[in-house]
């Protein structure tokens, strides 16, 4: 397990961000709990993914473009393909140390694209990720042009994401600490803000014991990659 504790992993981010501002894609939340002996390594891979990501974008983009060209009437917009969609093609890209371990397995994405089948072969790991990136944009692209479409289907978004967090908040007793305070429905964000009124800062390095903190950042992790939900924190003060 790492030695950071919160602060000492932000400014080691912030030193990281600012050398190789080109990692700032990816979730990098897993290296709190990277095993300092690998720390080298890991980044070296990371930077080669971020390469190799840029690369593979371009080369994908077409094929993702054309075989997602639907038209907004071809597309069946409910709750339910609503989910099965952004779940191919979450807004926040994740990458993990066994991702980077495999990065040149191959294989197939598919799924249903609103009710339409779809199927992507790739050949890496830096292929998938364009392939969902690339998705998730035509997406957010989508919303954007046919918001009312998708406005029926708002409420049940919301109230799938509130159910969703605040069950995990009670059942790991996070509740204590924190609430919901925003929810943003067609981004898959939810932010939460601490009960206490204090920083958040003070929060995660006097207050919640590493067992706590540990089953936020779990609970970080589980959502964004589970459910394609990113939870992120507002300072209360």
């Amino acid at each position: 397990m790492s030695d950071y504790d919160d602060e000492d992993f932000k400014k080691f981010l912030d030193r990281l961000f600012k050398e190789h501002p080109e990692l700032q894609k990816f979730n990098l939340e897993f290296l709190k709990n990277a095993d300092p002996s690998e720390m080298d390594e890991i980044i070296e891979n990371l930077k080669e993914a971020a390469y190799k990501f840029k690369e593979a974008e371009i080369s994908v983009r077409s094929e993702v473009e054309e075989k997602l060209n639907y038209n907004i009437d071809d597309l069946e917009i409910n709750f339910d393909n609503f989910l099965e969609t952004i779940t191919i093609f979450p807004f926040a890209l994740t990458i993990n140390s066994e991702m980077l371990k495999e990065k040149d397995a191959k294989g197939r994405l598919s799924g249903k694209f609103f009710g339409m089948y779809i199927d992507f072969k790739y050949d890496n790991v830096f292929e998938l990720l364009s392939i969902r990136k690339v998705g998730a944009m035509k997406v957010a692209s989508l919303m954007r042009n046919n918001f009312f479409k998708f406005l029926p289907i708002k409420q049940k978004i919301y109230d799938y994401i509130k159910t969703a967090v605040n069950n995990y908040l009670k059942t790991t007793g996070l509740v204590k600490y924190f609430e919901i305070d925003e929810i943003r429905e067609f981004n898959m964000l939810v932010v939460l803000r601490n009960k206490l009124h204090i920083s958040n800062d003070k929060l995660f390095e006097e207050i919640l014991s590493n067992e706590e903190n540990e089953k936020y950042y779990m609970m970080k992790a589980y959502f964004i990659t589970e459910f394609a939900i990113a939870v992120v924190e507002k300072d209360s003060i």
